[in-house]
């Protein structure tokens, strides 16, 4: 895991500047990241972690620094676009396009490579 997307996982200290609530409206919705989550899979040779999925798509969107600092009000450990990053994998998994054999692992599925 890179050190950017580590520091938006885990909760930064009180006075971090990159650490700011706001307003999720300008943010990516998990709807927006479902393509973009099938996309990293594929670039990942139809197989990845959580992590790595998460990776590839923050590069692959052109996520800053600033964008994964945004944290959720009532859940200050939480960077939003992260969370909406692991949303976007459940509701692919659910919906069909990516299998998940074991925890954390995800394949492309069928429909998945039929998709994009």
């Amino acid at each position: 895991m890179t050190p950017r997307l580590r520091s938006a996982r885990r909760s930064a200290s009180a006075g971090c500047e990159t650490r700011r609530t706001a307003e999720h409206g300008d943010l990516p919705t998990y709807r927006d990241l479902i393509l973009p989550t099938l996309r990293a899979v594929e670039n990942l040779g139809g197989s990845a972690k959580s992590h790595e999925i998460s990776r590839q798509i923050t590069n692959d969107i052109g996520l800053d620094d600033e964008t994964l600092g945004v944290m959720y009000e009532n859940r200050p450990e939480t960077a939003v676009v992260i969370d909406r990053m692991d949303w976007a994998r459940s509701y692919s998994k659910l919906g069909g396009a990516l299998e998940s054999p074991r925890r954390g692992l995800f394949l492309l599925s069928p429909l998945g490579r039929e998709i994009l």
